[in-house]
């Protein structure tokens, strides 16, 4: 999946650029961290729905593999852990 996300989203670099080229300047970046669900058991439910468009695509061995191996490692964590990742944070000024 990670190869599918490289090859489908746009890098950092990539949006930069694209907002440059219409004539608006980069005045912040960073990295923050996003709440995704309140734990890794949440997690593993909302991903089961298969309701992101680059895990409907997945072939489904691919993503019962993926979800069972998400569920182990649910069952090893704390029930009250949440989950994040990191996003990017752009600010543009014309």
């Amino acid at each position: 999946m990670q190869t599918m996300i490289a090859r489908e989203l746009p890098s950092r670099d990539e949006v930069i650029s694209m907002f440059e080229t219409v004539g608006l300047e980069l005045c912040a970046y960073q990295l923050v961290m996003h709440p995704v669900a309140a734990s890794w058991h949440d997690l593993a439910d909302k991903l089961a729905m298969r309701a992101d468009s680059f895990l409907a695509r997945l072939p489904d061995a691919d993503f019962a593999a993926g979800l069972a191996a998400l569920r182990a490692h649910a069952a090893g964590r704390q029930r009250d852990e949440p989950v994040t990742e990191e996003i990017s944070f752009f600010a543009f000024r014309d």
